[in-house]
């Protein structure tokens, strides 16, 4: 029959199947005909599987009814076959096992042993899927003897990963892994092509992160997304990368990990595939969890939470209420992490994964450790003993280990705890998870110093800030490092203690391990290369106007009729609009590609000689309960104990914070008030330079000082202080330094050095002398040439990159509540601090002349974030900035004089200090002439700018 009859009798026997009538048809044809029709329809269903599941099961039950008819019992094995494997493609497993089981007998009975090896390889992957593994292996024995005598790769490749398959969901992962290499040896010797090894990668890669080797996971999962890319399947390719984001998690690499997660969740989100995205934001979670960020945890765990209850995906449930368990306890609320632990426990029990629920009574130790709970710790820790002979997972039992020695430290039994943190060290130099190594370390530091064995501790605390050190470096993204680093301060706080303590300091080892815990995240920022996100600068920027637009619209309200209920409205929109901004630019964070640089430390002796000939450097330390400052310059080196505590010197801040308040009154009443205002602030300068500045003044023999403040330091008008009832301003001249390695680096740095200025004033209500301010300011800077800014802060970001000398007179905003959102307004619009994030600049000044412009949030390291940080980090080689809302009239005189003197080739500390004195000898009090403070760079301005 020629191949045209064959195609349209097999038209008219789909044709009449479909009416439930074949035996008229088949009757008309040969025997043999309807033998060759099986293996056609057989070929047609494999064809349409993927593509029509039910047109091809039709198929291929018609290839069995025709195969009842015939006698060629082979033809019947193979309409067997066909329908095992289309039933088990469409998802019906359980109808697919008998079919296989038929076909398997028919090919051994007729001696068909390669064939009917061929089907087993098939039957016991779907055993193993249908919960029969015991059943799989059984039938398993011969295959490979079979396979192998008839050369068959393919098959055999198949049979290993399936039996890899099997070991793995046993949990027997090792096996699994040595299954999968040989599989993939026989995949490499029948020359099959990556892609249709996708499968046995992903699954290598499984097997590589439950025996905790995740950089082999990283590795497995990276070929088999370059398989999929390039077979064209990018769905399966986002599925992978979603895999690879969870290795990365794994192996603590948590910036690519967020990287990974970011694309996968974009691909997914293209799709409106809703559940993958929940599981990409399931891991996003985890690694904010390990960030030290649980906000921003909280917020994608509950979302999880709640698609997951929806579609009934139990375990992903579980992992998604213990994440929000853990972000609830890290924001302060540790009932509320306690039951969603619970319940996470109670969900991981009922889904068998003993894992997970061992990792989760772990957490319950933990906080009821922390709380004081010995009860509950104890109870919890019987259940984390109980799971603990029911798997082998290295990560898991360190996790066991942490919780059986916080237990017995928190009882004072500090041996039995070092003994037990002795195993866990051993067990976690199997696993490359630096997390657990720090937390050991950590804890094993404490208990030697609750044993008065502060040489061990102190070792065992570096050993932890060295690992913390080692990870840093990974992350690309300023704000994860000021977190991360943020939440293992204290290592270095502990280690200045125990050194402090000594009985003859160490003065250089004093200075390395304070700047170690300096701004390490902004020292990284200034010399990172390359570090960029991705950013959808269209949604931001249509984000970006409609907060203009709401706070413009909040302002007008505000004037005009004050309505509470429209205020409130529209202040809980702006939030809603800052909270999306927000979530837009973490996402640019995640893209961020390129680690930190990893900034070398600079030495005491380093430091000393970066110094200028006539320059001292104070260098303030503040411990848990202490003070003391190193005082420095080329020949000498001190130590000075304070005798005042930190407690003592926040109560005197917040004093004169109070105190510098009372100047938003009206002018009348200041007036008439201004001798008390003054006795009062001298008093409180006169305290706090007492306590700070007398007992080291005797070193301090220069006019030049840099000072390093510490802690609550920062922000006191140190030029203000009144020791011995004389202000310090008239005998030195000040600049601040953030940590020593970040003043070297502004002082090494080369400013634009291009001869252009860029001043510009946005008058705001009541404060109209900003115009003024800035046209005295061109008359110091004649021979500038004025740099133009375009529209908004795009516009304004372009310029400050060109700009050798930057003012801004303008209103300034620093947001305690969010220090992302301080900002400076440019008249309809504001610059916000998240907007400098990634931008570049590098002029050798920086003024900001608006209240509060130099104001920021402490971080845990002594990670200031305020606008000061932004353009510091942005490329500004010295920024002068207020930590005060100013007085406008009083700061344009200021601001002049200042420029005046640059301008005549002074150091910017004695410009500043210059002009600061002439306002005073006008206005005595420090709220006019001293809330400006320079940090940076001292030297002039370069002299081919004014020639």
């Amino acid at each position: 029959m020629s191949e045209s009859r064959k195609s349209h009798f097999l038209e008219r026997l789909i044709h009449e199947a479909a009416g439930g009538d074949i035996t008229r048809i088949l009757d008309e044809n040969p025997d043999r005909l309807q033998t060759k029709l099986v293996v056609q329809l057989r070929d047609q269903a494999a064809d349409l599987v993927r593509r029509d599941p039910s047109a091809a099961l039709a198929l291929s039950t018609l290839a069995m009814k025709i195969a009842e008819r015939v006698p060629d019992k082979l033809a019947k094995a193979w309409a067997y076959r066909t329908s095992a494997e289309t039933r088990f493609l469409s998802g019906r497993l359980l109808d697919a096992l008998p079919d296989y089981e038929q076909c398997v007998a028919i090919f051994e009975a007729h001696g068909e042993e390669h064939e009917g090896a061929r089907t087993k390889v098939g039957w016991m992957n779907l055993l193993a899927m249908t919960g029969q593994a015991e059943k799989a292996l059984a039938i398993a024995g011969t295959i490979p003897r079979v396979l192998k005598r008839h050369d068959d790769h393919d098959y055999l490749a198949k049979y290993f990963m399936n039996l890899g398959n099997i070991h793995l969901g046993r949990e027997e992962h090792a096996d699994a892994l040595g299954h999968y290499d040989t599989a993939d040896g026989y995949f490499e010797k029948g020359g099959a092509p990556p892609v249709t090894r996708i499968g046995l990668y992903v699954n290598r890669a499984t097997a590589f992160a439950y025996l905790d080797r995740f950089e082999d996971a990283v590795l497995a999962y990276e070929q088999a997304r370059s398989a999929a890319r390039d077979a064209g399947a990018e769905h399966l390719a986002a599925q992978i990368t979603h895999n690879l984001g969870h290795a990365y998690l794994l192996a603590s690499r948590l910036q690519d990990a967020l990287h990974s997660l970011q694309q996968a969740r974009a691909a997914f989100e293209s799709v409106e595939d809703d559940l993958e995205v929940a599981k990409c934001d399931l891991n996003r979670s985890e690694a904010y969890l390990r960030l030290n960020m649980p906000k921003e945890a909280f917020e994608l765990a509950g979302g999880c939470a709640e698609v997951f209850a929806a579609n009934a995906v139990a375990g992903d449930h579980a992992i998604a209420l213990s994440n929000r368990g853990k972000a609830s306890w890290g924001m302060g609320d540790a009932e509320a992490g306690a039951e969603s632990l619970r319940k996470a426990y109670a969900l991981f029990v009922r889904e068998k994964n003993t894992i997970r629920a061992s990792i989760a009574a772990c957490q319950l130790v933990f906080l009821y450790q922390e709380r004081g709970d010995t009860r509950e710790a104890d109870r919890w820790l019987s259940r984390v003993r109980e799971a603990r002979g029911k798997h082998t997972v290295a990560s898991a039992l360190v996790m066991a280990d942490l919780a059986e020695a916080a237990v017995a430290a928190a009882k004072g039994e500090a041996d039995v705890a070092l003994a037990v943190l002795g195993g866990a060290r051993r067990r976690a130099r199997r696993v490359a998870n630096p997390l657990l190594a720090i937390q050991i370390d950590r804890l094993a530091g404490d208990l030697y110093e609750s044993r008065g064995d502060t040489r061990s501790a102190v070792r065992a605390w570096g050993r932890a800030a060295q690992t913390v050190d080692e990870m840093r470096v990974e992350l690309g993204s300023d704000l994860f490092r000021v977190s991360f680093l943020g939440s293992h301060s204290d290592l270095y706080d502990r280690m200045l203690e125990a050194a402090s303590r000594a009985g003859r300091p160490d003065n250089a080892r004093l200075f390395q391990l304070a700047e170690s815990a300096r701004s390490r995240a902004l020292l990284d920022q200034m010399d990172a290369k390359g570090a960029s996100g991705d950013a959808d600068a269209g949604r931001l920027q249509t984000l970006e106007s409609r907060l203009s637009w709401l706070r413009s619209r909040f302002d007008t309200v505000s004037v005009e009729s004050g309505d509470s209920d429209r205020l409130h409205r529209l202040r809980e929109r702006i939030r809603d609009c800052e909270s999306k901004i927000a979530r837009e630019g973490m996402r640019t964070e995640e893209g961020i590609r390129g680690a930190a640089a990893g900034a070398k430390e600079i030495s005491y002796e380093e430091c000393r000689r970066a110094l200028g000939v006539r320059e001292t450097g104070v260098y303030y330390v503040v411990l848990q309960k202490s003070i003391f400052a190193l005082v420095f310059n080329r020949e000498t080196s001190r130590r000075v104990a304070l005798d005042i505590t930190p407690v003592e010197v926040t109560k005197l801040a917040a004093r004169l914070r109070r105190h510098l308040e009372q100047f938003s009154m009206p002018a009348s009443f200041l007036a008439r008030r201004m001798s008390r205002l003054e006795s009062d602030a001298d008093r409180i300068l006169r305290e706090l330079g007492d306590a700070l500045w007398s007992p080291l003044a005797r070193y301090v023999k220069t006019r030049r000082v840099v000072v390093f403040p510490h802690r609550m330091l920062h922000g006191l008008p140190i030029p203000a202080l009144l020791p011995h009832g004389e202000a310090l301003l008239q005998r030195h001249s000040f600049r601040y330094g953030l940590a020593f390695s970040i003043d070297r680096h502004l002082r090494n740095a080369r400013g634009a050095d291009n001869g252009t200025a860029l001043l510009k004033a946005f008058p705001q209500p009541g404060s109209e002398t900003v115009g003024d301010e800035i046209r005295a300011i061109r008359r110091e800077l004649s021979r500038y040439r004025l740099a133009r800014s375009g529209k908004g802060a795009r516009g304004m970001l372009r310029a400050l990159a060109e700009a050798d000398v930057v003012h801004i007179a303008t209103h300034g905003e620093f947001r305690a509540d969010n220090p992302q959102f301080s900002a400076i307004s440019l008249g309809e619009e504001n610059l916000y601090l998240y907007q400098l994030r990634q931008a570049r600049m590098n002029p050798s000044l920086v003024t900001l002349s608006a209240c509060q412009s130099g104001q920021s949030f402490v971080e845990n390291g002594d990670e200031l974030v305020g606008m000061m940080r932004g353009f510091l980090a942005a490329g500004a080689r010295a920024m002068l900035a207020s930590y005060w809302k100013v007085d406008d009239r009083a700061t344009t005189r200021l601001m002049s004089r200042f420029y005046r003197s640059l301008s005549g080739g002074a150091r910017k500390s004695e410009a500043l200090a210059a002009a600061m004195d002439s306002i005073r000898d006008e206005s005595p009090h420090p709220y006019y002439w001293a809330p400006f403070a320079l940090v940076g760079s001292d030297a002039p301005l370069q002299r081919k700018a004014l020639d």
